[in-house]
């Protein structure tokens, strides 16, 4: 059984299901410089500023992060943990889960740009797959991740 980004994989030989999706959205510290422009940021904006960046990995290929370059200047995380505190510490802009941002956003942590090209459509679907015969433990498992669908 695996749950990675949706339709990354076509190797898994047995049943797969969409279980949810991340909604992206992107984001900076109260004391980045980008926060406190006000009106919509254009993608020229961005230009200007660093970019927290993810390197290519097993749920990331290259191909797919590359359509997330939103600026020249880089900076590479390879995990999760690195993006938070990159951002928190106001290094740069960057995708972040909006599941993910609403605890940080009320406590004033991190805020999210408002962009003249964003259209709130930016989401990853969460892919659920697995094989028949997982056992009793793993198909309860598989009934509990889909029924919310």
């Amino acid at each position: 059984m695996s749950i990675a980004l949706g339709r990354l994989r076509n190797d898994h030989g047995g049943n797969s299901m969409i279980i949810d999706r991340i909604q992206w959205k992107i984001v900076v510290a109260p004391s980045h410089p980008l926060s406190r422009i006000r009106g919509q940021l254009s993608e020229a904006d961005l230009l200007q500023h660093t970019q927290l960046f993810p390197l290519p990995g097993l749920n990331s290929p290259a191909e797919l992060i590359e359509g997330l370059r939103l600026s020249s200047h880089l900076v590479h995380y390879s995990r999760f943990y690195q993006l938070r505190e990159l951002l928190l510490a106001g290094m740069g802009f960057a995708f972040f889960p909006a599941q993910l941002l609403q605890p940080l956003a009320d406590e004033g942590l991190l805020c999210e740009l408002d962009l003249d090209f964003d259209d709130n459509g930016m989401n990853w679907a969460i892919e659920l797959s697995w094989v028949n015969g997982l056992g009793a433990a793993g198909q309860w498992l598989v009934e509990q991740l889909t029924e919310a669908e």
